[in-house]
């Protein structure tokens, strides 16, 4: 047995993660911390040493109501079920009626709502929970997962449904859902049609991030790059004092550089337009890049480069 299995094992077996509110009988205290919150699945480990983890985009959740109610979601599949606690450390999940989609050859929805019916204890420990089969058989991890603003229930394609089970990119939308609200609020009226525009687009461009190679890299980056242009356009950063550069083309720049936004910016313009440029990490110097402009900084001397356009050389002044 791995020595985490056993672990595992052992806590649930004795219940020392048991509060002793917990440990009075009391349900309230077992609602407290099951309830109002979605549970991600992390990985399902058996005696046999055979762990099983979901694919990246597919959801297996549990969300307890205080009636006793669990909802399930199981990839593609979605249910509920019934739930019943046995203090001090007992639970058990009724039979869920769930839809019986095929969610694919290498999907676990079969064998999480097998297990589901086998669940006879619990441990919460460290924000975890862990829910054990008959005899420990198997113990199912999850996670508490943060909600972001849309259903998840409604969740279209794999981009939404990683959100949904991932907290951090959930975190993420929560945040850019604020600023997108203080941004309809602020904003003059003449530029609301531009802003939500704008901001279906990006969402759009959000969802075609299953193509990339890695979903959820590609995911965090549109958002971190989406947050840092609205905290710059809604003012929830303090504008630093302006740079300014002087190009050998006679160009004169002035800079903006935020460094408390989420992902260090700069706000370039010159003379006739603005553009918002994300720092992107280099060995040397500071470089920014935006829609069809690129800043690179070192010391006194900067470089500004315009799509199809030679590099400008530039000096602080």
């Amino acid at each position: 047995m791995k020595p985490g299995f056993m672990v595992a094992a052992v806590l649930l077996a004795t219940g020392c993660s048991v509060t002793p509110e917990q440990g009075s009988g009391t349900l309230p205290a077992l609602e407290d911390k099951l309830t109002g919150k979605t549970w991600a699945l992390v990985e399902i480990q058996f005696m046999d040493d055979s762990v099983y983890r979901p694919r990246e985009g597919h959801s297996y959740t549990l969300e307890f109501t205080a009636d006793g109610q669990v909802l399930v979601q199981a990839d593609c599949n979605r249910g509920f079920g019934t739930w019943e606690h046995t203090p001090p450390s007992g639970i058990t999940l009724g039979p869920a009626a769930v839809t019986r989609r095929y969610c694919g050859d290498d999907s676990l929805d079969g064998r999480f709502l097998k297990d589901l019916t086998y669940i006879r204890s619990y441990v919460i420990r460290d924000g975890d929970l862990y829910l054990a089969t008959l005899a420990d058989g198997a113990i199912l991890k999850f996670k508490s997962a943060v909600s972001p603003s849309f259903d998840c229930s409604k969740a279209e394609g794999s981009v939404q449904t990683l959100i949904c089970t991932d907290a951090e990119l959930a975190g993420l939308d929560l945040r850019l859902d604020e600023l997108y609200r203080k941004a309809l609020e602020s904003f003059p009226a003449e530029e609301i049609p531009t802003l939500k525009a704008t901001q279906r687009g990006w969402i759009k461009g959000r969802d075609e991030c299953w193509k990339a190679e890695n979903a959820s890299d590609c995911t965090r980056e549109e958002y971190q790059r989406r947050i840092t242009e609205l905290e710059v356009r809604t003012g929830s950063t303090e504008v630093p004092a302006p740079v300014l550069y002087s190009c050998h083309t006679g160009t004169l720049l002035t800079a903006y550089f935020y460094n408390e936004t989420l992902t260090p910016a700069l706000v370039l313009g010159d003379g006739q337009s603005q553009h918002l440029l994300l720092q992107a990490v280099v060995a040397s110097g500071a470089r920014y890049f935006g829609q069809g402009v690129e800043f690179w900084t070192k010391g006194e001397e900067a470089s500004y480069t315009l799509v199809g356009e030679e590099p400008v050389q530039c000096s602080k002044r």
